[in-house]
């Protein structure tokens, strides 16, 4: 029988003072009815890794996320999160591809949506400032999200996801509807808060360019297993185009391409 176990640090923590999280899989597959999408994957992360996931559609890396946030239960084997039996909000927070703020709300409130543990509106609304600030919108607290660009949608969804300080961070193609450039800023941007706050991040990414910029670790699922895991073992911050990073993005597209054509 499947098991979940979800955890985080007993205490609360104050704001971004954030843990990297362990993350631990053994065997763990999925089915929907007849169709097996991820098969007895194994997997041990250490706190504070950068893991992308990469792999071509239908691959398994969103349901991977999904098991991983609790959306979704495994058909067989078990997720482990930290080292203690906790509350699994208080470990793991969601980024999507989509910003999903709600329109009806302003920035402060959307970003105040992901807290748990605030007591008052005061604290609230300071906790969310300070996400804001993190992210480069400190000021823009009482817009409205339609007045914002994609990239400040992104930002504002990304700092709802780092205001409860998760141990845990999944990203889920979440600069993928962004331009080129804009892109890039995110990209600096989650790197940064990253180093910064020391949470463990996973996320699921079609640029290998993009794991190789962001990532400490590289999987590529194909058909539901890990058919890949590349350290990228690069100083920070990384340039892009340079010769080490194009060899591990060959690499990577090479076993994808190769798996195309076969």
């Amino acid at each position: 029988m499947a098991t979940t176990v979800f955890d985080a640090s007993a205490q609360a923590m104050p704001p971004f003072t954030a843990r990297g999280a362990t993350v631990t899989l053994r065997g763990v597959s999925k089915a929907f009815g007849t169709h097996h999408v991820l098969h007895g994957i194994d997997l041990d992360i250490p706190p504070r890794e950068f893991v992308a996931v990469v792999g071509r559609s239908g691959c398994g890396k969103s349901t991977l996320l999904r098991l991983l946030a609790g959306l979704d239960e495994p058909t067989a084997g078990s997720i482990a999160i930290g080292e203690r039996r906790e509350d699994r909000n208080r470990a793991v927070r969601l980024m999507f591809q989509e910003p999903r703020l709600l329109p009806w709300q302003r920035v402060a409130a959307n970003v105040s949506v992901g807290l748990r543990h605030a007591q008052t509106r005061r604290e609230r609304r300071t906790l969310a400032e300070d996400a804001l600030l993190q992210v480069g919108l400190a000021g823009r607290e009482r817009h409205w999200p339609l007045v914002l660009s994609g990239g400040q949608k992104q930002r504002v969804a990304l700092a709802r996801a780092l205001v409860s300080d998760p141990g845990l961070l999944l990203l889920d193609e979440p600069l993928g509807a962004l331009d080129a450039l804009t892109r890039i800023e995110m990209q600096d941007l989650i790197e940064s808060v990253w180093l910064d706050k020391s949470f463990t991040a996973i996320m699921v990414t079609h640029d290998v360019g993009e794991a190789v910029a962001l990532a400490d670790r590289i999987l590529l699922l194909e058909q539901g297993r890990i058919a890949l895991d590349i350290e990228v073992d690069l100083p920070r911050p990384r340039h892009r185009g340079d010769a080490a990073a194009a060899d591990i993005e060959g690499r990577v597209l090479d076993r994808l391409l190769r798996r195309q054509r076969g």
